[in-house]
């Protein structure tokens, strides 16, 4: 999470940045406590709007649409449901969109998506499954992590930059998965 602040705030200068999450989920109160330590440690305000349901995403993301630079989108179940509803919100206010779950975000006017390549989650799984199978007990397994950067899939919409006057490092370009130009998907 502190990588992707990182990232949105130097690609776009952002120095507000607003955060929808699901108040019940426990995994979008910990990504939304994570995006406010991140934002805290490089001296960015973080904006944020609780929701119960998918139903509440929209409503929330324009009531803060107007007091933020950008919207970051965690990977909270709930919110990433209804990203399209945000997207819709953050294109019409010509503000950036960083998603974290790039798979969510395909054919929506994001910016930056940057988050799992659920290809090496299934082979990470897969390993789980054959260790299991040769007979490992699966309490001896425990937990995997997989934080290396180079199983996440880095996602740029040059035409969003390009609308919003953004400019995307060719440093960062270079590290992208996908680049979107000109509306099609180019696998980098």
């Amino acid at each position: 999470v502190a990588e992707q602040i990182k990232l949105l705030v130097e690609i776009t200068g952002a120095k507000r940045i607003g955060n929808i999450y699901a108040s019940g989920e426990a995994n979008g109160v910990v990504l939304m406590e994570q995006a406010k330590a991140a934002c805290e440690a490089i001296g960015v305000e973080l904006i944020t709007a609780a929701v119960a349901n998918t139903s509440e995403v929209k409503m929330a993301a324009q009531a803060i649409i107007d007091r933020v630079d950008a919207i970051y989108v965690a990977t909270d179940n709930t919110v990433v449901s209804a990203v399209a509803s945000i997207a819709d919100v953050t294109t019409k206010a010509n503000k950036p969109l960083f998603g974290s779950d790039p798979a969510a975000n395909e054919g929506l006017d994001f910016l930056i998506a940057w988050g799992f390549d659920y290809y090496v989650i299934g082979l990470e799984t897969g390993k789980i499954i054959e260790a299991a199978l040769r007979g490992e007990p699966v309490g001896d397994i425990g937990t995997v992590f997989i934080e290396d950067p180079a199983n996440f899939e880095l996602w740029f919409n040059l035409d969003v930059a390009n609308r919003l006057g953004f400019t995307i490092p060719q440093a960062r370009l270079d590290q992208a998965a996908l680049i979107v130009r000109d509306g099609v998907y180019i696998p980098q």
